[in-house]
């Protein structure tokens, strides 16, 4: 479990400045970039709104923040206390953003974003103080990428900046397999574009064919800023359609190599890891 405190005096002059922070720390927690986004801009509506909207005794009591943010392993709780007036939270399940803005409505627009935006929403009031608490789930980033990039041909997955495509036992590939790969490639490093490898290894020792057209679609396509492709292979006809993939895409990759085990493909990849290093400490 991972948590922060944080507490806010002035809310004029903290707000940026407390979401800022409330960003860096959710990064250090590797949590996904969507997820942090999310958090981030629910964190700032809550604040804005609590200074626009929020009062104390005629306003005479300076408006005090406290926010709690908690790490589990499933989901993410965030609480923030105010010293602030009561204020009633009216949620329904069916609000909808577009509806809202076709009637022209001005007010709780933040409200609605939270809504939308996070799991749950449940407002308290203790110690003469109002109590937002807030969760949102956790995903599995590593298993959803998995389950993204994994197909009826193939088991793939990305560790450590390197997109590992291993063949299924008697697989048979064809042009409508090729397309539907790199469309999974495409949205993982939409939607975590921080899981960009920078090296492939195939593993084609499973695989019983591969089709001209899959074979001319796969070569055709763009290198995904790819600097080192390993192939594994364990046969003569693996050989084969290594070489004729080195020779159709010289200018897709940086080294494009055939390889006969896990171990020494994974070592030679790894080697070039340095060198991409390197290149962006130059740039």
């Amino acid at each position: 479990m991972s948590q922060i405190r944080i507490l806010i005096h002035s809310l004029e002059k903290e707000i940026r400045e407390t979401c800022k922070n409330i960003e860096n720390i959710l990064t250090n927690w590797n949590l996904p970039k969507s997820l942090i986004f999310d958090t981030v801009l629910v964190i700032d509506e809550i604040l804005s709104n609590i200074l626009e909207h929020g009062k104390t005794d005629c306003n005479s009591r300076e408006k005090i923040v406290n926010i709690e943010i908690i790490k589990l392993k499933h989901f993410l709780k965030i609480i923030v206390i105010d010293n602030c007036d009561p204020f009633q939270l009216e949620l329904k399940d069916s609000m909808n953003i577009s509806e809202y803005i076709k009637k022209n409505k001005t007010g709780g627009f933040g409200l609605l974003i939270i809504n939308k935006l996070m799991d749950t929403i449940k407002l308290e009031r203790k110690w003469d103080k109002n109590l937002l608490i807030i969760t949102k789930k956790i995903e599995n980033t590593e298993e959803e990428i998995n389950k993204i990039l994994s197909s009826k041909t193939t088991n793939a997955y990305i560790r450590d900046e390197i997109l590992w495509v291993i063949t299924k036992s008697g697989s048979s590939i064809e042009l409508d397999d090729a397309i539907k790969d790199f469309e999974a490639y495409d949205r993982v490093i939409e939607k975590y574009p921080e899981k960009k490898a920078y090296a492939m290894i195939v593993d084609t020792r499973n695989m019983k064919m591969i089709s001209q057209d899959a074979k001319n679609y796969y070569v055709s396509q763009k290198s995904y800023g790819l600097r080192a492709i390993a192939i594994i292979i364990n046969s003569t006809f693996g050989k084969w359609m290594g070489n004729y993939f080195i020779s159709l895409n010289k200018n897709k990759a940086k080294s494009i190599k055939l390889f006969n085990s896990e171990k020494d493909a994974l070592f030679w990849v790894e080697s070039k890891k340095e060198l991409v290093s390197i290149e962006k400490l130059c740039n």
